[in-house]
C-alpha cells in the first residue's frame, strides 16, 4: 500500500479551507524521510529499556480561546526517565551512527555486541541541555564515550544531569554558537581565534561534509 500524505483529512485543519495533497508519497521526499526508515527507528526505539508511549493531549481551551479546531500537546516529560523534551532523536543518532560504523545493529549494539570498538569511540556534541541529555544517554546504551559542550548559560542542574549519564561536560563561555564553535575547534586541533581567523577552514568545511553524510 502507498503511504498517503493523510489517509483521510484531519479534522484539525478542516477549518483552514485547505485539502491534503493526495497520492502517493513524493519520491523527492522518500530519498531523505523514507518509510523505511521511519520505521527502523520506530522499531529500534520502541525495544529501548524503559519504552512506554507518551501522551498526545487536547488543549482544548487554548483551542478556543485562538479559534482553532484543536491545538495538541505531545507530553514527552516522561520519556525515559530523561527529562528532556529531544529525548529520542539524539539518542537515536547515537546509535545509528556507531552500529553503522562498527557493522553491526543497533540492537545488536545495545546487548554488547562490538563492545571493545565502541569503547575506542567518543561521540561529540555541543547542546543546550536537551539534545545534549539525549546524546548522552544513547552513549551510555552504545557503551561509548561521550563529551558535551555546553554554553555559559546552560543551568547547573542540566550538567549535572548529563554527567550522571557518564558524559564529559565541557563549559564554554559565551553562546550557544561558541560552544559549537569550541566543539569544532577541539576536533580540529586549532583555537577558536585560529578558527575564526580562518586557520584550519578546509579542515573545518570537510567535517561538516562528513557530518552531514553521516546523518
Amino acid at each position: 500500500m502507498p503511504l498517503l500524505h493523510f489517509r483521510r483529512p484531519p479534522r484539525i485543519v478542516e477549518h483552514l479551507g485547505v485539502s491534503p495533497l493526495p497520492g502517493a508519497y513524493p519520491e523527492r521526499l522518500e530519498a531523505l524521510f523514507s518509510r523505511a526508515h521511519s520505521d527502523a527507528a520506530i522499531a529500534e526505539i520502541r525495544g529501548w529499556p524503559g519504552y512506554a508511549p507518551t501522551p498526545l493531549l487536547g488543549l482544548d481551551r487554548l483551542a478556543s480561546a485562538l479559534g482553532l479546531g484543536a491545538v495538541l500537546y505531545k507530553d514527552e516529560a516522561a520519556r525515559f526517565g530523561l527529562g528532556s523534551f529531544k529525548a529520542l532523536g539524539g539518542a537515536y543518532a547515537v546509535l545509528r551512527l556507531l552500529a553503522d560504523r562498527l557493522g553491526v545493529s543497533p540492537a545488536e549494539l545495545r546487548a554488547g555486541r562490538a563492545r571493545d570498538g565502541a569503547a575506542a569511540l567518543t561521540v561529540v556534541t555541543a547542546s543546550a541541555g536537551n539534545h545534549g541529555r539525549s546524546v548522552a544517554w544513547g552513549a551510555q546504551l552504545a557503551g561509548c564515550r561521550c563529551r558535551v559542550y555546553l554554553h555559559a548559560a546552560v543551568s547547573p542542574g542540566r550538567a549535572r544531569a548529563i554527567e550522571a549519564l557518564g558524559a564529559e561536560v565541557v563549559p564554554v563561555k559565551g553562546s550557544y554558537d561558541a560552544a559549537v564553535r569550541r566543539r569544532l575547534a577541539d576536533r580540529l586541533g586549532v583555537s577558536p581565534a585560529e578558527l575564526r581567523a580562518g586557520r584550519a577552514r578546509d579542515g573545518a568545511a570537510a567535517l561538516t561534509v562528513v557530518t552531514a553524510s553521516a546523518g
